[in-house]
């Protein structure tokens, strides 16, 4: 079938045609992972673009917007989304494969390799970088773990104090863990190769002799180091949890 394209000759006409079009296209699909691109001429300033990484995580900014809209005779017919991820610039390599990634503030950790990637948001100062905590997104590739970097008026504040934009001073990106061990106690859960059972969301820290890993859990988890990496090689270790 042959359509004879026909633009529109007034910026005012164009947007009264196609707007409420794109308005809807793009609430019907404003949960999945893609990047809006509008031509100029339909360019809409309020819509703001999120890209979700996955379910419950924090969301990139997408950082530009290009055509890929087409009027057939006055009306919207295409309009083809691109998925846009994150810049080299907004992403932090922090540890390779099965290495530990340090945090410096709670943030969107990303990997994999070569644009196959999953992520999860980490709330916690490190997590191993595995398969067992992010699944596979490149079987058979070595792959390792970036974090987002954030801007520091747009890091998670801790709890609990005040909205630190509006105190003077250095921006402490440990603060939010600086006293996570005081005055709390910790009991003994499972040795090394054993299973720390426990109902509901907990902390658990697995190591030796003052050397730790932690993390948040559901339901219990494994005691070891695929789960936890290696924070006292050669020690024999055990996981503790956050009463």
């Amino acid at each position: 079938m042959h359509f004879r394209t026909s633009f529109l000759p007034q910026q005012t006409r164009a947007e009264n045609v196609c707007r409420p079009r794109l308005m809807e296209f793009l609430t019907t699909r404003q949960n999945s992972h893609w990047t809006q691109h509008i031509h100029p001429l339909f360019k809409i300033p309020e819509l703001k673009h999120i890209s979700p990484i996955s379910e419950g995580h924090i969301m990139i900014p997408a950082l530009k917007t290009t055509i890929a809209s087409i009027c057939l005779g006055g009306l919207v017919t295409v309009l083809a989304p691109l998925v846009a991820p994150a810049s080299a610039a907004q992403l932090q390599r922090c540890a390779s494969e099965n290495g530990i990634c340090q945090l410096p503030y709670p943030a969107e950790v990303v990997y994999g390799t070569g644009g196959r990637n999953t992520s999860r948001f980490i709330d916690r100062p490190q997590v191993n970088c595995s398969n067992r905590v992010f699944g596979d997104p490149a079987p058979g590739q070595k792959k390792s773990c970036s974090f987002v970097v954030q801007d520091r008026w747009d890091r998670p504040d801790r709890p609990g104090r005040p909205d630190r934009r509006d105190r003077p001073g250095r921006y402490d990106p440990y603060d939010r863990y600086e006293d996570r061990d005081r005055d709390r106690d910790w009991s003994r859960c499972a040795k090394e190769g054993g299973f720390c059972d426990f109902y509901g969301r907990k902390r658990v820290r697995y190591g030796a002799e003052g050397r730790f890993t932690e993390g948040v859990f559901r339901n219990g988890v494994r005691c070891d180091n695929r789960a936890f990496g290696d924070p006292a090689r050669g020690k024999a270790k055990a996981c503790y949890i956050l009463d």
